[in-house]
């Protein structure tokens, strides 16, 4: 089985977690774009493209290959022909948001993983999943 999804929303690459202490505890948060994306763009982004793909057997079961494509929008002072973005954390935003929407168990069911990014015009991710 093959599922194609696509994100209308601006890939964003996961950030570093912050930590915070309470007495002997620390537990990590997210700051910024990176937050929001998990929070609030990328499930609403995903719960269209699920709406729209027609598929309603979540979460998948088993191992799956998934291949990732982030397409950004070129900024207007770059020389760079590629965006800046590292390709794995790329991948680990899209995938937490695969989780936390029920697209997958876990993201360690993913055991192969192909990543890419490129300018283009409308911002997306495109997604391709595949039951092994």
């Amino acid at each position: 089985m093959k599922i194609q999804l696509c994100l209308h929303v601006d890939p964003v690459p996961a950030s570093r977690p912050r930590l915070a202490t309470r007495g002997k505890f620390a537990h990590a948060y997210y700051v910024g774009r990176y937050k929001v994306f998990l929070k609030d763009t990328g499930p609403k982004a995903l719960k269209a493209a699920l709406e729209s793909c027609g598929h309603n057997c979540f979460p998948l079961p088993g191992p799956l290959a998934v291949s990732i494509r982030c397409i950004s929008k070129r900024p207007k002072t770059t020389k760079r022909h590629w965006p800046k973005m590292d390709v794995d954390n790329l991948a680990k935003g899209v995938l937490d948001v695969m989780e936390q929407g029920g697209v997958v168990v876990n993201d360690d069911q993913v055991t192969l993983l192909e990543v890419s990014k490129e300018y283009g015009g409308e911002p997306c991710i495109e997604i391709v999943i595949q039951v092994l």
